[in-house]
């Protein structure tokens, strides 16, 4: 644990996130190329976002995993309806797949697994996620 270092994606810039996610955004790396378990696959780390943090609706092409820790957040699959999710729940994209999450008066904490090769930098945000267009 004292080898874990929170940051963010390098990639998620104040050019294409708003500025409350950016604020309220942070993933510590546990296993992936550059992670303190050095490997391609799988990809996975803790994700956190701080209360009333929307993490945009992305894209990517490896197929991911997240498992819920804590209660109170809610995702967004595809662009459809957002839905209550509870802490032990386990959550699936498939590749390419839109999803989305985000918070209310709690924080929330997830493990997240790309189960596949991928690179970072080629996440792609919906256009309802434009910063450009939802500030």
């Amino acid at each position: 644990m004292h080898r874990l270092r929170w940051s963010q994606n390098p990639n998620y810039t104040e050019h294409n996130s708003k500025a409350s996610f950016l604020a309220g955004y942070a993933y510590a790396g546990l296993s992936g190329p550059d992670a303190p378990l050095l490997c391609a696959v799988p990809r996975g780390g803790l994700v956190l976002l701080g209360p009333d943090v929307e993490y945009p609706s992305h894209h990517h092409q490896p197929k991911e995993v997240y498992l819920v820790l804590t209660p109170g957040a809610q995702w967004c699959l595809d662009e459809g309806d957002w839905f209550d999710v509870a802490a032990g729940d386990l959550i699936f994209h498939d590749s390419w797949q839109m999803h989305a999450m985000r918070t209310r008066e709690h924080p929330l904490l997830a493990f997240a697994g790309w189960i596949e090769a991928g690179d970072r930098r080629a996440i792609g945000w919906s256009a309802k996620a434009d910063p450009q267009t939802t500030r």
